[in-house]
């Protein structure tokens, strides 16, 4: 940006024309300048002034007439500035060209902050409001029963306590109701599941949903009623963290399921 310094005396004959006053002061004098309000079409702004003295000439300076005082001239005006009329380069009648002069505009500060602080005050609003959404949603196993489960006959894996199983007796032909004790101690910080499944074929006899601590599940509904016999199974068990949902440690164990 080019600044120019625009020497010229403060007092024009504007004729007719709609003028605005402005009130500057020039060599510790108060003086009111008129100016023209609105420029025509063939009239052109060829830079912005805010009237104040300029001491001390700068190479990018250059003058555009000799008069009695000096200001500065920008190419641009500011974003906080706002145009209160026109003075003339040169005796006006004789030029189209046209210095706008410019004051400062409180408005163009006060309502950028006044929106600033109002967007910082919802967001603080926002943050402390904020309802936290987490991961994952445990689905939690229904045929629970929450009697204390702290039984004697459990091993540890990592830091999780699983019940240990030889066998299950099963009424044959019976498929609901099936009475076989699934447990999650209350000793462990996470959810434990159950999924037993046939050694010889795969098939998945059942799986449970997520068992809380200190819950247990005591009746459990086959896939399929089983014939009479004896059959070999595992169980696998398989822990998620409480918050997250994460993996965490999992067991497994051969049973013998009688059916008879």
């Amino acid at each position: 940006m080019i600044k120019r310094i625009l020497k010229h005396n403060v007092y024009f004959n504007y004729g007719k024309r709609e003028l605005t006053t402005v009130r500057r002061k020039i060599e510790g004098k108060t003086f009111n300048i008129d100016t023209i309000k609105n420029l025509r079409e063939e009239e052109r702004c060829i830079g912005y002034s805010h009237m104040k003295q300029f001491k001390g000439h700068k190479k990018d300076v250059t003058v555009l007439q000799t008069k009695n005082s000096e200001f500065i001239v920008n190419n641009k005006k500011k974003l906080y500035q706002k145009i209160v009329g026109y003075i003339p380069i040169g005796e006006y009648g004789q030029t189209e060209d046209f210095v706008a002069v410019v004051k400062f505009r409180l408005s163009a500060i006060i309502l950028p902050l006044i929106l600033l602080l109002c967007v910082i005050g919802c967001l603080l609003l926002s943050d402390n409001n904020k309802i936290t959404i987490p991961d994952w949603f445990p689905i939690i196993e229904e045929n629970l029963n929450n009697k204390k489960t702290t039984d004697s006959n459990d091993t540890e894996a990592g830091t999780i306590k699983f019940d240990c199983f030889s066998k299950w007796h099963v009424p044959a032909g019976q498929s609901e109701n099936v009475s076989i004790a699934l447990k999650n101690s209350e000793e462990n910080n996470c959810y434990l599941t159950f999924k037993i499944t046939l050694d010889d074929t795969g098939e998945v006899l059942y799986e449970s949903n997520q068992v809380p601590p200190g819950n247990a599940i005591y009746q459990i509904d086959l896939a399929r009623p089983l014939e009479a016999g004896n059959y070999t199974c595992t169980i696998l068990m398989s822990s998620n963290q409480l918050e997250t949902g994460a993996a965490m440690n999992s067991y497994e164990m051969v049973v013998d399921l009688i059916v008879q």
